[in-house]
């Protein structure tokens, strides 16, 4: 029976995780229609198996397990084994990994799950060692146990697989709530109920394993802009910028953010390093440094995260790679790690007795290790370095200038840095992703604009090229993943919302000629509406139906909580929103209400997404032609007004640009507020403003800030669209 499985299929695939398998005496197969329908077939069920490059665990159980003849001879002869890279298709990581949580109560990768030939899962578990232990059941054990069960037992695995669907399509649903869509009356408790685990010793949220909550922390700056007067949500997000800035969780050498923290205090980190994570950061640490006047250490961990992958995981074209492996050699972190030992002889021939001292005590050796690893009994104790002081406090405690101690410093670290680069490296995944270079994208143009830092939005706009040039299909969407010279696989929701968001923050960081990037994002929007939109319930599925025959799924899922990755939907609508479709951001978030409502820890991305489209609900904007004049229309609702074109610093007043660049439009006479209320020249109620005789510009931007009720809104900008009828 084996034999008729066919021989390992994943030798010469473009992804660098299914080769790693490639050679596994498993007969792996790959997730498509004719695989599903092999399984049909023999009446075998599916052993799904998913990871991606840079998990250790993945390759940990793909050494012990996978290469392991009895657990071989099982696989073939009982399943139809495939492997799917969760990083080309996070349609089947997202729904599979919806089934295992349901399953198991908990998630994680590797994911392996047993399923019926069409595609229902019944048994699942993430790591399996090849015999019984660590109080796990080891791989052969549990094979022999769904064999068993599949062949004596079979009503009861296909009720349990059709019970774990039903309760997958009520969680891949959106939930109607009688609860108000809008969250003016709601947004602060639901910033309040998501920062309860918050960690007040160490910073952070909940304990360990720590993960940074890129989306909350995004959540909490733009709540600090609204409520400057909660200064226990600045100290939150202030506390927990330093502590990973400072922690293990960032290179300190190199630059860039790991994936996670596997202890409370922010030290030991999981090594693997993502390029959503550092887009992310790198865009937050930015914004946050520029908007609340943040410490340097702020301004470096931007820098140092986006450098990084400007030095070191940049194709030659412009495009961002995927990620670096979490182990060297078949141990975790091993490029990273050093002792006292190792760091005086990397230094001993430059650098004097004291100051190689003072790197011991800068960099957190001072106080003794901090990593052994758990897998390797043989392995000496090491550090991974993080900075336990302030360079302040550090500048006082050893009776030297601030300035002094941060040019010792960095020259040590230039040094290391030279030293670990002739490390063996750890494995690169050159898999470029139209959405997580979307996010690096928009986290470029964010620090270009917040750091006045112009190279960044050059490396923005140049990634942007690249995927226009080699990631767009000839119908106008999207490839979802390229790797070499091939792009493939049809884009998911995440691609399409992530580079148009991405897109857009370009266009508004002012490097668009002729506006290309807007129209881009208008593009990808409109495909975004036709491709994934659930005509019932306005919300977005997270893949396109039927894309290119890539392997049919039991359901299309909707869904709204953010992962390490804001929700695509939650984007989408801020994407939609900032291009003036309210509409259908609308829809969208009507559709999450009572997620938003119950469950805002879950969704801070789609609270982001309410705030936007609620600030933009006081002013309504279109395009109108009257008398052979093109107008722009501003209505703004009453108890509010938009400040004037000469509005007093710091304040943004009511402009027209064509694009980027200003329109001489003809403003009518503003209301002059009583002194009282300030003073200033408002605009309150309908206002019309003239564009220039003539064509009507392809782009037409309204820039402007609302105030009233007590408050102002952050400037805003947004696309006009020609007036409905």
């Amino acid at each position: 029976m084996a034999d008729t499985l066919g021989p390992n299929q994943l030798a010469g695939d473009s992804s660098p995780y299914l080769v790693q398998h490639a050679t596994n005496p498993v007969r792996w197969q790959r997730w498509n229609d004719q695989t599903l329908e092999l399984a049909r077939r023999l009446d075998r069920p599916v052993f799904l198996s998913v990871g991606y490059s840079s998990c250790y665990w993945c390759h940990v159980m793909e050494r012990q397990s996978f290469e392991n003849a009895q657990v071989a001879e099982m696989l073939n002869e009982y399943f139809v084994p495939v492997k799917v890279d969760r990083e080309q298709r996070p349609d089947v990581d997202a729904l599979y990994m919806l089934a295992l949580q349901l399953l198991t109560g908990q998630g994680g990768w590797p994911m392996n799950l047993f399923l019926t030939p069409e595609g229902l899962p019944f048994y699942g578990g993430t790591y399996f060692p090849p015999d019984d232990s660590m109080g796990r059941a080891g791989l052969p054990q549990v094979l022999e146990a769904m064999a068993r069960a599949w062949r004596e037992r079979r009503p009861e695995v296909e009720q349990t697989a059709r019970q774990v669907r039903q309760t997958m399509e009520q969680w891949s649903t959106p939930q109607t709530t009688d609860a108000p869509a809008g969250g003016k009356a709601h947004w602060a408790d639901w910033v309040d109920q998501s920062l309860e685990d918050y960690d007040p010793e160490y910073g952070g949220f909940g304990r360990a394993p720590k993960f940074p909550r890129q989306s909350l922390l995004e959540l909490l700056l733009e709540a600090i802009e609204r409520r400057p007067d909660r200064a226990d949500w600045r100290k939150m997000l202030g506390d927990t910028l330093d502590a990973m800035a400072r922690g293990g969780l960032r290179d300190q050498l190199g630059g860039a953010f790991h994936r996670y923290s596997t202890d409370r205090l922010w030290q030991v980190p999981h090594f693997e390093i993502m390029l959503y994570d550092n887009a992310l950061l790198g865009g937050l640490y930015a914004q946050a440094a520029a908007k609340l006047g943040g410490s340097l250490l702020w301004t470096e961990a931007a820098g140092g995260a986006l450098d990084f992958f400007l030095s070191d995981m940049r194709h030659p074209g412009g495009g961002f790679y995927a990620s670096l492996d979490a182990e060297v050699n078949g141990r975790e972190g091993e490029s990273y790690l050093w002792t006292a030992g190792q760091i005086r002889a990397a230094l001993g021939d430059s650098h004097p007795p004291e100051q190689i001292d003072l790197a011991l005590a800068a960099w957190g050796l001072e106080q003794g290790t901090n990593f052994t690893d758990p897998h390797d009994p043989s392995a000496v104790p090491a550090n991974v370095l993080y900075l336990p002081k302030t360079l302040g406090n550090l500048a006082q405690e050893r009776n030297l200038d601030p300035s002094a101690l941060a040019a010792q410093l960095e020259a040590m670290r230039q040094a290391l840095l030279s030293v670990r680069r002739r490390r063996p490296q750890p494995r690169r995944d050159d898999k470029i992703i139209v959405a997580w270079n979307g996010l690096m994208i928009r986290g470029l143009a964010q620090a270009a604009q917040a750091l006045n830092q112009p190279r960044y939005l050059a490396a923005a706009s140049q990634a942007a090229e690249f995927l226009f040039d080699n990631l767009r299909r000839p119908d106008g969407g999207l490839w979802h993943v390229r790797f070499g010279d091939k792009s493939e696989i049809a884009g998911f929701l995440e691609d399409y919302a992530y580079l148009a968001w991405g897109l857009l923050q370009l266009h508004s960081a002012g490097d668009d000629p002729q506006n290309r990037w807007l129209k881009w994002a208008r593009e990808l929007a409109g495909h975004m509406l036709e491709r994934f939109a659930d005509p019932l319930s306005g919300a977005l599925y997270l893949s396109q139906e039927n894309a290119d025959g890539a392997g049919r799924l039991p359901l299309r899922q909707v869904q709204a909580t953010d992962s390490p990755l804001p929700a695509a939907n939650a984007v989408a609508a801020m994407v939609l929103t900032q291009l003036d479709q309210l509409p259908a951001a609308e829809k969208i978030l009507a559709a999450f209400a009572l997620q938003m409502h119950s469950q805002p820890a879950a969704s801070p991305a789609l609270v982001q997404a309410r705030l936007l489209l609620d600030d933009r609900r006081p002013v309504q904007a279109c395009l109108r032609e009257q008398n052979q004049r093109w107008f722009a229309q501003v209505n703004i609702a009453d108890d509010y007004y938009i400040y004037a074109p000469a509005a007093p610093p710091p304040r943004a007043g009511l402009q027209i640009f064509d694009g980027h660049d200003p329109i001489a439009a003809e403003y009518p006479e503003p209301i002059v507020l009583s002194k009282e209320l300030g003073g200033d020249a408002v605009y309150m109620g309908q206002v019309k403003i003239a564009l220039p005789a003539g064509v009507l510009p392809k782009v037409v931007t309204l820039r402007y800030q609302c105030c009233g009720r007590g408050t102002c809104q952050p400037p805003r900008e947004v696309v006009l669209s020609v007036c409905d009828a």
